[in-house]
């Protein structure tokens, strides 16, 4: 019996997925930095610099774009229609 998954059988997964430790190089060394007696990795550097990066993303879409304030807006609009019929631009069918 052949179990598939995906299209791959257990054979194909377990060849792609072995039971070894694969480890993949850090993007900017092993190395710790030392900052006022703490170490740090680089790697934490990117995950805390992506995080970021991501957050703030996040934060201009939901407050600079129109789809962003309207998504972020629903929850008034569901309860006060005729408040948000006076603050929101009316859009028209197109």
């Amino acid at each position: 019996m052949v179990l598939r998954c995906g299209g791959f059988s257990l054979a194909d997964m377990l060849f792609i997925f072995d039971k070894q430790l694969h480890r993949f190089p850090a993007l900017s060394g092993d190395d710790p930095i030392h900052i006022l007696g703490a170490t740090i990795l680089p790697q934490r550097l990117w995950v805390i610099g992506s995080a970021i990066f991501v957050f703030g993303g996040l934060w201009a879409f939901f407050t600079k774009t129109m789809t962003g304030k309207a998504a972020f807006n629903m929850p008034e609009i569901i309860r006060r229609r005729t408040s948000c019929r006076i603050k929101m631009p009316r859009i028209r069918n197109a």
